[in-house]
């Protein structure tokens, strides 16, 4: 009963129209960003490396930045406002006759935690696919301005300049996973606002207010608006990130979790 509830949630999901915009935005951000990329740097494009026309690591032009500004908000916007939406037209009783509340709120997790990892990761993921067609796969040189200022103290520093296609890959997966995390508290704040708007944009409110309250500098950092940026504007050390993927996620898990033991839909 389990694996269809989650099945079913994540068809919803997937085939829902938030899913769509999120992805279309998403997209059309990555690939203006290489379409502008290739055309500022067209006559000397083979001297260029994947590390600086990724859009991850594109501190050359503004895409990147409205790529992580908006991070959140591509992140929610799939299924983020479905609890909202399921509470609001009573289609949860419905699906609770069939199913518990803990089974109802467990595929509703996984549903919105897989949708914002899509949403967020695939658009990476198909740039740096294009990226690596158009320019050379060469490895950054160190102290330059080929490096978009990733040194030896930031996160998976050895691997950018050895792999740096697998330094791209670690940070797709590693916003897809902060993606996730984020979406969820979607349907933490459900029951506590007016309409799924809100439920969408409180991931939002969350990322920017502890962004900005959190923010570090080069000796450490505990803003997850920072972790997501490859291009690193402050340094994270590995337990930082570790810390702050924990600990969102066991936030969202027990708010989660109790909404599954007391919530009553019947």
């Amino acid at each position: 009963m389990m694996r269809n509830a989650v099945l079913f949630e994540c068809k919803r999901g997937f085939r829902s129209r938030g899913f769509r915009v999120s992805c279309l935005i998403g997209f059309s951000i990555c690939i203006l960003d290489l379409f502008f990329f290739c055309k500022v740097f067209w006559q000397d494009l083979d001297s260029k490396i994947v590390s600086q026309a990724w859009i991850g690591t594109d501190f050359q032009l503004a895409f990147n930045n409205l790529y992580y500004v908006l991070f959140p908000i591509l992140a929610a916007l799939p299924f983020g406002g479905s609890y909202y939406q399921d509470l609001k037209t009573g289609y949860v009783k419905n699906l609770c006759i069939k199913i518990s509340r803990k089974e109802y709120f467990a595929a509703k997790s996984i549903a919105v935690f897989l949708t914002a990892f899509a949403a967020v990761a695939m658009p990476l993921l198909f740039n740096l696919i294009l990226c690596m067609g158009i320019v050379p796969l060469h490895t950054p040189e160190k102290l330059t301005f080929l490096n978009a200022g990733i040194l030896d103290r930031n996160l998976f520093a050895e691997i950018f300049y050895t792999v740096p296609a697998l330094y791209c890959v670690l940070f797709i997966l590693l916003d897809g996973v902060f993606a996730g995390i984020l979406a969820l508290y979607s349907v933490c704040i459900a029951e506590r606002v007016e309409s799924a708007f809100s439920a969408i944009a409180a991931p939002f409110a969350v990322y920017i207010l502890s962004g900005v309250a959190l923010m570090g500098d080069q000796e450490g950092n505990w803003s997850v608006m920072e972790m997501v940026n490859p291009l690193q504007f402050c340094t994270t050390r590995a337990e930082q990130l570790l810390i702050c993927m924990a600990s969102g996620s066991a936030i969202a898990a027990i708010v989660i979790i109790l909404k599954g033991r007391k919530k009553d839909f019947l």
